[in-house]
């Protein structure tokens, strides 16, 4: 956290970096052996959701992609399994469905929409930060819909189908549009 709290780029994709280490380390972890990431998840989500914030701002900055493709990973290994009950209560995910929104729907640059046969190219525009991290915004929101978009089929707890009634009703719409 003390990295992250840092205003220095370095600093805090020091800390990303630190942070994704550790929750990668409960990424496939069950039940009660995942209670010590969803206290790192309650500790953390709310500044790398300033952070966020910041980044989005930015898109234009390279920089700013690499550390938003971080917080996109640390999510993603932080509901690798099942999503933190933490982001299911009230309205805890609204920022970080926004915030996926946003990259999914963000415009392509002109260098990398261009037509091109040429194979070196279109290897060079695969590896770029933009679609990597558009990759996983759309990886991450589809997983979150696969198994939360049909409150019918979820798991019979009651979080789960609050969650998943919500889920359907605030974001199936804005979601699928994107992804289209």
């Amino acid at each position: 956290m003390g990295y992250l709290n840092n205003h220095t780029q370095q600093s805090i994709y020091a800390g990303l970096l630190g942070l994704f280490a550790l929750t990668a380390r409960f990424e496939f972890e069950l039940d009660e052996d995942r209670e010590p990431l969803f206290e790192i998840i309650k500790g953390t989500f709310d500044k790398l959701g300033s952070l966020v914030n910041d980044m989005v701002t930015n898109i234009g900055n390279t920089d700013a992609l690499y550390m938003m493709h971080l917080v996109c990973k640390v999510f993603y290994v932080c509901n690798q399994l099942q999503v933190c009950p933490h982001l299911m209560e009230n309205n805890n995910l609204d920022p970080w469905v926004e915030f996926f929104k946003t990259i999914l729907d963000m415009k392509v640059p002109e260098d990398l929409k261009t037509v091109t046969n040429d194979t070196n190219e279109i290897h060079r525009r695969d590896k770029s930060i933009f679609w990597k991290i558009k990759g996983i915004a759309s990886k991450l929101t589809y997983r979150i819909f696969i198994k939360y978009g049909n409150p019918t089929i979820v798991e019979d707890k009651v979080i789960i189908k609050n969650f998943s009634n919500n889920f359907s009703l605030k974001y199936s719409l804005p979601l699928l549009e994107s992804h289209l």
